[in-house]
């Protein structure tokens, strides 16, 4: 039996959270891998003065190339959480709703919500490369050969 321990579902998904914001504050990619579309001119203008945030809160970005940091609490926010040997989950715990906003607007999806797989396709690559990386040496521990074929037969 191939075990998946805490610590490696730990440290992939806290790698896929970080791929999430670099693909987003630097890339500015949405997660289908499209560049944001621009903010509009009076936003990037308050966001350029910082005076995008609401009173009392601290400006993260004055960007005007978005790359949804106005603040960072949302992008900062992304985490690994209820995570154990069968995995975890990568979540926005207090900021789903703007999370879900954003993904109706324009093209701001940081994460496909409501799809199968919400991740870009860095994020998947990694974590497909992960995976076969680990059943390559968890077999090999077991004195078998891992092979990404599957044959059907008709």
């Amino acid at each position: 039996m191939i075990k998946f321990t805490t610590t490696w579902w730990k440290a992939v998904l806290e790698e896929m959270s970080n791929l999430i914001r670099r693909r987003v504050r630097n890339k500015h990619k949405n997660a289908d891998g499209q560049t944001f579309s621009d903010y509009d001119s009076k936003y990037a203008d308050r966001k350029s003065q910082g005076k995008a945030t609401r009173k009392g809160e601290s400006t993260k970005s004055r960007s005007t190339t978005p790359d949804m940091t106005l603040t960072g609490r949302t992008l900062d926010e992304l985490q690994a959480t209820n995570i154990n040997q069968s995995g975890g989950l990568l979540t926005f715990p207090t900021q789903g709703q703007i999370i879900r906003y954003l993904a109706k607007h324009k093209n701001y999806k940081i994460v496909n919500v409501g799809k199968s797989n919400p991740l870009g396709k860095d994020e998947t690559d990694f974590f497909v490369k992960e995976f076969d990386r680990k059943m390559e040496k968890e077999l090999k521990k077991m004195g078998k050969k891992y092979s990404k074929t599957i044959r059907v037969k008709l």
